[in-house]
């Protein structure tokens, strides 16, 4: 059995050649199945997705 770590809307669909598959997943979204016309506008979309990191506060902010 092979194991994938692609998401079942990253898979290379059977219609498309690999080449196609890979250009594909460069516009679509890694969170959602969401395709957008550019790579830059898929980046956008998925910066929606991120949540805020928790910022630490520096040592010596406790004084």
């Amino acid at each position: 059995m092979v194991f994938s770590l692609l998401k079942p809307w990253m898979r290379r669909r059977p219609d498309e050649t690999e080449r196609e598959a890979m250009a594909r997943r460069s516009r679509t979204c890694y969170f959602c199945p969401r395709e957008d016309a550019t790579v830059a506008e898929s980046l956008e979309h998925e910066s929606t997705h991120e949540k805020p990191r928790a910022r630490k506060a520096p040592p010596d902010a406790e004084s």
